[in-house]
């Protein structure tokens, strides 16, 4: 139970976790629009998309899945994008699911629900595929997103975003604050159009940064705040020298010496990534969605989140949701990463830390063919 004495704030909670679903709303209207490999064979499966989108020709599909047409695509298909998800071969679009098998007559449509297999189960091919222990990060390596398919690989930089906010714990005090988004040209101008109260920069100079969906929580544990007046008094009465006998130093209560509000951050940090997942599996850019995948925790020499309260609440959200989590010191990672990430000495200042979260990169392909 949170104490009565304790100053959560819940409504910038809400503000920051409602501007990454603004993100998720961008990216699923220009996922239709856009092509998110850097391939041409994308570009022209999204140009022939589109066309018959407009048409109104392409999402009839039950006359197709009635012949033997579409098994017949999935078998000479390769080199030939066609627009239509049914008969397009989930290798033309780089899937590397490992239970894919030479000889599987598997369409891009079957990615986007149950395909059933040998032994009688539903097998969720891209549901799975984050889950496989070749598909997990390495900030070490210089992996942040290890997917390479259409879906989730990204490769064009037209989709992906860096999030980037802060916590900060003085006296009975926790709050975040959004500080940057960073996105490619494209999803800015179309978060323009949906909503102008939130700020987005162009990550130009932010290598990689739109090849991913990442949130960076900087965690500042160690940060003091004097708001007691009586504690402004006695330092001015210090810096000159003088002293007041009506000036109890001793009774002096200032919120810098209350560490309720720092040793709520564990709390703080759980109902953030709980929000974040929920609302990122049930509203991110595919109906598929499985919400956060993976974090990390970067740390430049913050002695907090080294206690065992801390990393006991970022281990068992890793466990209980099955995704990856890795912890690595500043210096640990790649310079990519880094740069990816934002981080560095200047960006992530000593005694501080940063959590980077994440999100699953899936979008779905095809729009309303999909549904």
């Amino acid at each position: 139970m949170v104490q009565p004495n304790l100053i959560l704030n819940n409504s910038n909670l809400e503000k920051v976790v409602g501007s990454v679903m603004h993100l998720s709303n961008c990216v699923k209207s220009l996922s239709i629009l856009v092509p998110s490999d850097e391939t041409s064979r994308c570009s022209e499966f999204k140009k022939k998309q589109l066309y018959h989108s407009l048409l109104g020709d392409n999402n009839d599909i039950t006359k197709l899945k009635a012949s033997d047409i579409a098994s017949n695509f999935l078998q000479f298909s390769s080199g030939s994008i066609e627009s239509h998800l049914g008969v397009i071969n989930v290798r033309d679009i780089g899937c590397h699911f490992e239970h894919l098998k030479d000889g599987d007559e598997v369409s891009v449509l079957d990615l986007h629900r149950d395909e059933p297999t040998t032994s009688n189960h539903k097998r969720r091919w891209c549901s799975e595929c984050p889950s496989s222990v070749h598909n997990k990060p390495d900030f070490k390596a210089g992996v942040i997103n290890p997917f390479s398919c259409w879906r989730r690989g990204h490769s064009s930089a037209k989709l992906g975003f860096l999030h980037i906010s802060e916590i900060s714990a003085f006296g009975n005090d926790i709050s975040i604050q959004l500080k940057s988004i960073y996105t490619s040209k494209e999803l800015q101008a179309n978060s323009y159009s949906e909503s102008r109260e939130i700020n987005i920069e162009v990550g130009e100079k932010i290598p990689g940064n739109a090849t991913s969906m990442v949130c960076v929580v900087i965690l500042n544990t160690d940060r003091t705040k004097e708001t007691n007046r009586t504690s402004e008094i006695k330092g001015i009465l210090r810096s000159q020298l003088l002293v007041s006998r009506h000036l109890d130093v001793n009774s002096v209560n200032s919120n810098d010496q209350t560490k309720t509000g720092k040793n709520k951050v564990p709390e703080f940090v759980e109902d953030l990534l709980n929000k974040l997942h929920n609302k990122w599996k049930y509203g991110g850019p595919s109906s598929d969605s499985k919400g956060i995948i993976g974090f990390a925790l970067v740390n430049n020499g913050n002695r907090y989140v080294e206690s065992s309260t801390f990393k006991n609440i970022l281990e068992n959200f890793a466990f209980t949701n099955k995704i990856w989590y890795g912890s690595y010191n500043l210096g640990e990672l790649a310079l990519n990463v880094k740069d990816h990430l934002n981080i560095s000495h200047l960006t992530l200042s000593e005694n501080s830390s940063a959590l980077c979260i994440i999100l699953d990169p899936l979008i779905d392909l095809g729009g309303i063919s999909v549904e």
